[in-house]
């Protein structure tokens, strides 16, 4: 925990938003947050997925240090923690076996988001 930033926030809070640099994560302990999409054409952003406790988001960014793909918003009132890279890379350096449990963490929880997305491309195309 000494490695994450807690962050106590209301709704309308923006995680990140879409084309900024993405060098952290955010681990939802509360609340509920949405990934938002403006389209073209469309007068409101629209809604990717919600996403409640127990939720990681930014992994992406934090990982491949690309610009974030989506914007992130709290729906209502949440607890969040925020992982940066230079958090990530001191956790590498001071705690071998911390860094190689949250690595596995999250190299699972990218495989299931993968095996997700693997299975609704299937059903679409039925």
């Amino acid at each position: 925990m000494k490695y994450l930033e807690r962050l106590e926030v209301g709704a309308g809070y923006v995680l990140f938003e879409k084309g900024a640099k993405g060098d952290d994560l955010f681990f939802v302990e509360s609340g509920r947050v949405s990934a938002l999409l403006t389209v073209a054409g469309e007068a409101a952003p629209r809604r990717l997925r919600s996403m409640g406790a127990g939720t990681v988001v930014g992994e992406m960014g934090l990982y491949l240090s690309i610009e974030r793909t989506a914007t992130v918003v709290t729906e209502q009132e949440s607890v969040l923690y925020r992982l940066t890279k230079k958090a990530l890379a001191d956790i590498e350096a001071q705690d071998l076996e911390l860094a190689c449990a949250l690595h596995r963490f999250f190299i699972r929880l990218l495989s299931e988001r993968l095996s997700h997305a693997n299975e609704e491309l299937a059903v679409a195309g039925r």
